[in-house]
């Protein structure tokens, strides 16, 4: 495992520094405040068309003999505000239009609660130039007509499909609902008030919120069934109540659907039930000669739950690490049908085989199994997912019954690319599981299938451009989530001979593997692994196929015949247990540390772009590779002349935390031009919020971090960074920042700056950067400040765990940079249990 990783100390504790300047009103807005006259009468045509739509819509459903809507005076609204107001919540203060979603670029679905009255009020403000109507302006636009309820609240894949909905014809979709509750701003702390005192009013007001939403909630649940009971529709399964939405799988006619879309006013994402995409499978195995003698793993070894199609258990490589008394089928009816009966050899149990076996499989010798491996079945032989209840009902469930598990293999996907607008409820219900109750799931980004890739070449479109400039290319749900860890496919080997050839070089990216960004220009995958790859004829005849040499070795079920093992299948779904195999060696050397995130740190940390892609990346490399392949020896320890530092703690959005290292001179003396590779990995999680869009939105609090500059020293950074001297001005920040050479960072926080053009670091809950520069420019202490920003939640102590991880690499120079940090830091190795 090579040398521990050690304590990153922290040094100061502050409030980030505030640019002190004024905001700058938008163009835009600017115009439409000098012309008041022009865009308040423009305004109240608008709303009032809306209005007058409205009416005819639900004359149109009387007609019909429809039964009313709950309430006529809630209309919805689809608008515009100036793009660059980050704080949208005072549409509902300024205008009484509830916000239902956020869209981007400024365009938000609401509700007007009291048919525009409190709109009307606020434009004869505007327009009369009296106190109360300042904010017009910054409402740009409402739009009329209804064909924006289709065109915003549809998926992409039921949009295409809508012309064809036939209104006899019964449907299943998922909806997601909006239930969003401004209430009154958190209390702030009187004039000689105790801490107790204001932590005790601060309880109050947060039960209030608690109690408000309950019952805002529970009140929409009731109306929607009622609703749905209208038009002849029920729900299938149970509500997933997501902080300011609920979703929910239901059951109705295309006539229905159809009236739902129109006229539910709350209502902002109709999506299609997922089919789930599994790799198909060749034939090629290996003989079935095994002479090791396999025993099971030590009683207090990490459990990992597989989430799959089931699992052949009494296979000779496997039994001994099952947890078969958790076994458990979620199959509605087969609760204890736990074999994987899919043909072709499985595939939970490939899954499984992975995370035990990541990178060969013994044939003599002692095998100690390192982990327990669990059996939640999901998928029944058709490697079909039952319509009857949810992948989001089901992941709940599943996490529920396997506490205290904390690792969950997800190699299951969605065949139709994710969604870019909110993130989808699958996806934000793995990431309400992994914020509520500190669990990681690894997911597989998905597979491009067999006809897609024919259907490419055939178009004339080659590998690897179709990864990269086809829409059916982009990751599957629910590989975007924010939190779990996508796993994309690189190629294992390559393969030529006369006839043939494989499409990829070994560390190529799989002619299948689909491919980032993720949500709102986040970095994913998060990383690659060895999955495999296709092979070609070289005169191509519309046929792929699968060829052993670059397939990885799987531990395939007998259920159907064939070899107890086998190189016959391909894809992202057995890249993704290597990745957790990763994971779960490092929860058994660092068992109690206090929030999953650092395993996701480390691991992140791990992992290098292949080739010279790692020395100038691209923003291409990162939608391939996300940050490249994992390394478990990186991940679990370092070398002589790697030193890799961690730290864990909490922030709230009005608190920086600052890291340093003390850097020995020996290692930076000027006489020295070793090239030093340093690496930065931030990993955070933070509550979710679904209908609303881009990470500082979408979470109640995030995270950053900035680093020392070239030469810069500590006092100077700290000044810099975090608010200690009061009345400073924002000019004297200003020229500090500029007086010295920032570190010449890969991704950088300006989608202009840095090698990949196009990413910001910020963007995504999983920050990793890194630089190459010479030795002699070290400062004598290297600090790293993580900065806690506001997100949705007004709460000033809502906090989100993090982990930081800081190494440095000397390359190509034999200096024991490892010892020097750990004297110089004055740091304890963390205690670990060997591997």
């Amino acid at each position: 495992m090579g040398f521990e990783h050690l304590s990153l100390r922290e040094k100061k504790v502050g409030k980030p520094k505030a640019p002190q300047f004024k905001k700058k009103v938008s163009e835009g807005t600017a115009q439409r405040n000098r012309n008041f006259g022009q865009h308040g009468a423009a305004l109240r045509q608008s709303y009032s068309n809306v209005q007058g739509d409205w009416t005819n819509l639900l004359a149109e459903r009387q007609a019909l003999g429809m039964p009313p809507v709950l309430n006529p005076n809630q209309i919805p609204v689809f608008l515009r505000i100036d793009p660059s107001e980050f704080d949208i919540e005072f549409i509902k203060k300024t205008f009484n239009i509830e916000i239902i979603s956020e869209q981007g670029n400024g365009y938000i679905i609401g509700v007007s609660t009291d048919n525009f009255i409190g709109l009307e009020d606020k434009i004869q403000r505007f327009l009369n130039q009296r106190r109360g109507g300042g904010r017009v302006p910054l409402l740009w636009s409402i739009e009329s007509g209804n064909q924006w309820r289709i065109d915003e609240i549809l998926s992409e894949s039921l949009l295409a499909k809508w012309g064809l909905i036939d209104d006899r014809v019964v449907y299943q979709v998922d909806v997601g609902i909006a239930c969003n509750v401004v209430g009154n701003d958190p209390p702030k702390p009187r004039q000689f008030e105790t801490d107790d005192s204001y932590a005790s009013r601060l309880d109050e007001w947060r039960n209030a919120r608690s109690e408000l939403y309950d019952t805002r909630s529970m009140q929409r649940q009731n109306d929607f069934d009622r609703f749905l009971v209208g038009i002849e529709g029920r729900r299938v399964g149970s509500i997933i109540d997501l902080n300011d939405s609920f979703g929910c799988r239901i059951e109705l006619t295309g006539a229905g659907l159809k009236d739902l879309v129109l006229t539910y006013p709350y209502l902002f994402d109709v999506s299609e039930v997922p089919i789930i995409n599994i790799p198909d499978s060749g034939n090629s195995t290996l003989p079935n000669v095994f002479g090791a003698t396999i025993t099971a793993p030590m009683p207090n070894a990490p459990k990992v739950c597989v989430i799959d199609s089931g699992i052949m258990e009494g296979h000779q490589l496997l039994y001994p690490a099952i947890d078969s008394t958790s076994s458990y089928c979620f199959i509605i009816g087969q609760e204890t049908n736990v074999a994987d009966e899919v043909n072709n050899g499985g595939h939970g149990t490939k899954v499984a085989g992975a995370i035990l076996y990541p990178d060969h499989i013994p044939d003599s010798g002692t095998y100690e199994l390192p982990f327990w491996i669990q059996n939640a079945k999901i998928l029944d032989s058709s490697n079909t997912l039952s319509d009857s209840m949810s992948p989001s009902e089901l992941m709940i469930q599943i996490v529920n019954q396997y506490r205290p598990t904390r690792l969950f293999n997800l190699s299951v996907a969605s065949r139709i690319p994710c969604e870019q607008i909110h993130m989808s409820e699958w996806a934000a219900t793995l990431d309400q599981l992994i914020w509520k109750h500190d669990v990681l799931f690894v997911t597989a980004v998905g597979n491009i299938r067999f006809a897609e890739i024919v259907a490419y070449l055939q178009s004339a479109i080659p590998y690897p451009n179709y990864l990269l400039d086809s829409a059916g290319s982009r990751l599957s749900e629910p590989s975007q989530s924010s939190f779990s860890l996508a796993v994309g496919s690189v190629c294992l080997d390559s393969y030529e001979d006369e006839d043939l050839q494989s499409f990829g070089q070994k560390d190529d990216p799989s002619s299948f593997s689909k491919t980032g960004p993720g949500m709102w220009g986040t970095v994913k995958p998060d990383v690659v692994e060895y999955g495999g790859d296709w092979v070609r004829k070289k005169v191509f005849d519309n046929t792929l196929i699968t060829q052993h040499t670059i397939c990885p070795p799987l531990v395939r079920s007998t259920l159907h015949g064939g070899s107890f093992v086998g190189r016959d299948d391909k894809g992202t779904s057995f890249a993704a247990p290597k990745v957790t195999h990763i994971l779960a060696a490092l929860q058994q050397i660092l068992p109690n540390t206090s929030s999953a995130m650092l395993y996701r740190a480390l691991l992140v940390q791990s992992a290098r772009l292949p080739k010279e892609k790692f020395v100038r990346p691209t923003e291409k490399d990162l939608r391939l590779y996300g940050y490249g392949i994992p390394s478990k020896a990186r991940a679990l320890g370092n070398e002589p002349n790697r030193a890799t530092l961690f730290a864990s703690d909490f922030l709230s959005g009005s608190k920086a935390h600052i890291y340093t290292v003390s850097i020995p001179e020996d290692i930076r003396r000027p006489g020295g031009e070793y090239s030093v590779l340093i690496e930065v990995t931030l990993a955070f999680k933070a509550r979710p919020r679904r209908t609303r869009r881009k990470t500082n939105s979408y979470l109640s609090t995030w995270l950053s971090w900035e680093s020392t500059k070239v030469g810069e020293s500590y006092d100077v950074f700290s000044k810099r960074v975090v608010e200690y001297l009061d009345g400073e001005t924002f000019d004297a920040i200003e020229y500090r920042r500029r007086s010295y050479e920032s570190m010449p960072w890969s991704i950088r926080t300006n989608v202009s700056h840095g090698d990949v053009r196009g990413f910001k670091r910020q963007d995504s809950t999983l920050q990793k950067d890194w630089c190459i520069i010479p030795s002699n420019k070290l400062v004598e202490e290297f600090s790293i400040a993580i900065v806690g920003h506001k997100g949705w939640d007004k709460d000033p102590d809502a906090e989100a765990p993090y982990s930081i991880v800081v190494s440095f690499e000397y390359l190509n120079a034999d200096i024991n940079v490892y010892e020097q940090l750990r004297v110089a830091n004055q740091v304890e190795i963390q205690i670990q249990q060997k591997v």
